[in-house]
């Protein structure tokens, strides 16, 4: 794979994974691994798209013309702030302009700090005024009350005097009253018309009152909208402020990437303002994606002189992140943003102290661990102060405004941005970051693509390594393992089968001895002696007929149980493995693919096992060799008959006895004979059938192999292909 140009990069990384795919699907056309070559696309399949996603999505926002700087790293860190100070201190035109309209709407709005300042005091007066006339009001009010209540009060007593008075005199006094006026009742009429009096004085002047209170209201009323217009005012304004992007401690204030163009000393650049990687990252994840892929240069913020903290079994930490996120890049920095609310925290002649220092080399020591030869160092800067002796558009008498002034007051604007440390950070942008910036950009977009294609491979490999090469020989183990258990199965078989046949002859012999001495006993022929031998024979031979296939078939059942319980601990031994190693965790599937294999594979193993059954058919089967005993007792019965008569009864019954046993011996001689004969003949028509179980249990162990080959492959595939991008991109 040649790449002419880097342009092409994507397109052919996306073209080459097919071709790898389309060659594991060609590799072999073998029914046994089929299922395994199967798998094997799945998995890659799987990964290839993830793959190609990835590169479809650099593609996508691949930078190739502007040297793309992105600002990352914790939430409220000051991502925002020294990219606004940058922006005010070489001119970004997004800046300039802003600043124009800022003034403009300031011009046009009329808000100034004087206005603001008179509509303050307004409102101040308004209100005072407006409270010392509700006092005022409420005082005379409450005095009038006091004086009505004085006077009623002594016009009260004067009538409870007049009542006592009446209740005292005689009939003639009261007569006497009717016609004369007595003096508590001149006094309550003179105090009567004193309390009209007051009355309308009173009234008159809570009028004036009133009336002047209301003015007063108004007033305040006026003044407060004035107020409340000057605020909405100073809202608009404050859209166009110095400092409008930077949050002030809310989560998550920057929710996307926002990118500023600049140039300087003949170098074109732009910034990225990324959101911060410790809010509520659901929102804004793909922001940070799309900004760490169109980078070629990333400065991590952290407001912390510490290195970035590692997470838990269930939060990626920092340092996680940093490593998913930053790996590609081919230029990481780090900024330790040293908080200065306070123009105390300027008055040393160095920015950070000397346990500052010793922190920033630990955190230069962890990045460097996680991004190699990527990692660049780290700065510490204090962009607050540099920001709010950059500021000159901010909206009259707010927060900023006065922490401006209270800087201002201690030190000079060049002091503040020395002091800060941005001076020698522009010096680093400008001066050595974005210097041959169109190789930087190339050799970064190249980067990218080589760190997916790798990680890629490297996930083949820690599958291979982790999972399917232990997983291989596991179960190559468990098989062989199983394998001999089958093979001691099959010679217990024959052991228990021969021990079974043997008795039965055993019975069968002793059966027959027993029934044919009684008989002998009975003082027989010769003749009825044949006759009852041949007959016991024929009905112990019956006996021995029908009982022999119970017994074998108790043993072949056992064999057979035996040979089920071996595969089937295999099976269960085999998916304990797969659970185990088929969790693909290195791999990042999760879920999505679901490695199991049957175990039959195209074998019908239930199948194997009742033929293992029918082999043995011909071992229940005693006829083939139990007949072998009526020949033997014609021909050793016949001895006899020609010296019948020279023998007494006992002798004869002697004789009759050897030749029973001499019988009988022969006949268990050549049954045990022939049953050895058979089993030999037999046990071996049943290897090639436990051979096929045997082989059976050999396949997931091969499968494996087989998708270990053939991933193994895709893995070579892949890093020929980042082997080819870091030889043309020259990493």
């Amino acid at each position: 794979m040649e790449l002419k140009s880097p342009e092409e990069i994507y397109g052919r990384v996306s073209n080459e994974v097919d071709v790898i795919l389309a060659k594991l699907r060609t590799l072999s056309s073998d029914q046994e691994i089929a299922s395994a070559k199967g798998k094997a696309e799945e998995i890659f399949g799987a990964l290839s798209a993830e793959l190609k996603n990835n590169v479809a999505s650099l593609q996508r926002n691949a930078e190739w013309n502007t040297f793309t700087i992105a600002f990352y790293g914790e939430t409220n860190a000051g991502k925002s702030t020294i990219i606004e100070t940058m922006r005010m201190m070489l001119n970004e035109p997004g800046k300039v302009k802003q600043q124009e309209e800022f003034k403009a709407l300031q011009e046009r709005l009329g808000i100034t700090p004087a206005r603001l300042q008179a509509i303050a005091a307004a409102v101040t007066e308004a209100e005072q005024k407006t409270a010392k006339l509700k006092q005022e009001l409420d005082q005379t009010e409450a005095a009038h009350g006091d004086e009505v209540q004085r006077i009623t009060a002594r016009m009260d007593v004067l009538r409870e005097t007049i009542a006592a008075h009446k209740q005292a005199v005689s009939l003639w006094q009261k007569l006497l009253d009717l016609f004369i006026e007595r003096p508590e009742e001149k006094q309550i009429e003179a105090m009567a018309s004193e309390l009209r009096t007051r009355e309308s004085a009173w009234r008159l002047e809570s009028a004036g009152l009133q009336q002047r209170h209301a003015e007063a209201q108004q007033q305040h009323e006026a003044s407060r909208l004035a107020l409340a217009e000057a605020n909405a005012s100073t809202a608009k304004l404050a859209q166009h402020a110095d400092g409008a992007i930077i949050g002030q401690g809310m989560h998550d204030f920057t929710r996307e990437a926002t990118a500023y163009e600049f140039s300087a000393n003949s170098q074109h650049f732009a910034l990225l303002d990324l959101p911060g990687i410790e809010g509520k990252e659901a929102l804004v994840l793909d922001g940070i994606w799309a900004g760490v892929k169109k980078a070629h240069a990333v400065f991590y913020v952290t407001g912390k002189a510490a290195a970035p903290q590692k997470g838990d079994d269930t939060h990626a930490g920092t340092l996680e992140k940093i490593k998913q996120q930053l790996g590609a890049q081919t230029e990481v920095w780090t900024i330790y943003n040293k908080r200065a609310t306070n123009p105390i925290a300027l008055q040393k002649a160095r920015l950070i102290d000397g346990d500052e220092e010793a922190s920033l080399r630990d955190v230069d020591e962890k990045m460097a661990g996680i991004l190699g030869k990527h990692y660049r160092g780290s700065i510490a800067l204090s962009a607050h102060p540099a920001f709010l002796a950059s500021a000159r558009c901010l909206v009259p008498d707010s927060d900023v405004a006065k922490s401006k002034a209270k800087f201002g007051a201690k030190y000079s604007e060049e002091e503040l941005i020395r002091r800060s440390g941005m001076t020698e950070f522009l010096d680093i942008v400008v001066d050595k970051l974005v210097q041959d910036s169109r190789a930087k950009i190339v050799r970064s977009n190249f980067n990218k693509a080589y760190d997916v294609i790798t990680d890629t491979a490297r996930r083949i490999s820690d599958t291979l390594k982790d999972s399917f090469r232990p997983l291989a020989s596991k179960l190559a183990q468990d098989a062989e393992l199983a394998q001999s258990q089958l093979d001691m199965s099959l010679d217990a078989l024959r052991g228990r089968l021969i021990s079974q046949g043997e008795s039965a002859v055993t019975e069968f012999t002793e059966s027959v001895r027993s029934a044919i001495y009684q008989k002998i006993d009975d003082d027989i022929s010769n003749d009825d002696f044949k006759d009852a031998l041949e007959r016991i024979i024929r009905r112990k031979q019956k006996t021995l007929t029908e009982s022999l296939p119970s017994r074998m078939q108790v043993e072949v059942d056992k064999f057979q149980g035996q040979i089920r319980d071996v595969v089937e601990r295999f099976e269960h031994f085999a998916a304990d493995l797969l659970d185990t190693y088929g969790k693909f965790a290195n791999a990042g599937l999760g879920e999505k693919i679901e490695l199991k294999f049957k175990l039959d594979n195209g074998v019908n193993i239930p199948g194997l096992l009742g033929v293992l059954v029918g082999g043995a058919l011909m071992i229940w089967n005693p006829a083939g060799w139990v007949v072998l005993a009526l020949g033997a007792v014609s021909l050793v019965v016949g001895l006899h008959k020609s010296v019948r008569g020279f023998f007494s009864a006992d002798y004869k019954k002697s004789q009759q006895r050897k030749s029973a046993d001499s019988n009988l011996g022969d006949i268990d001689g050549k049954l045990r004979a022939s049953l050895r004969d058979t089993l030999d003949a037999a046990i071996p028509q049943l290897q090639p059938r436990l051979d096929a179980v045997k082989e059976a249990l050999e396949l997931p162990a091969q499968q494996i192999e087989q998708m270990v080959a053939l991933l193994a492959q895709a893995e070579k595939h892949l890093k020929n292909m980042s082997n080819t991008i870091k030889t043309e991109g020259a990493l």
